[in-house]
């Protein structure tokens, strides 16, 4: 049986994760400008996900 919260917070970690890992590459001295404007905007689509999902866990929250 899948439990839709625990996957929730799964896909919500890896998505955190990822996001950590772009962060870490912008703070990398090698980085350049070309890798910094589109690992910027891989972190805009990563932030409105992870909003999402924060979005939803309140709703559910709300609904309770």
């Amino acid at each position: 049986m899948k439990v839709p919260f625990l996957d929730l917070n799964l896909q919500h970690q890896a998505l955190r994760e990822q996001l950590d890992e772009v962060v870490l590459k912008l703070q990398d001295p090698e980085c350049d400008v070309d890798e910094a404007v589109d690992l910027y905007e891989q972190s805009l689509v990563l932030i409105g996900k992870l909003e999402a999902h924060l979005e939803q866990a309140e709703n559910r929250i709300t609904k309770v």
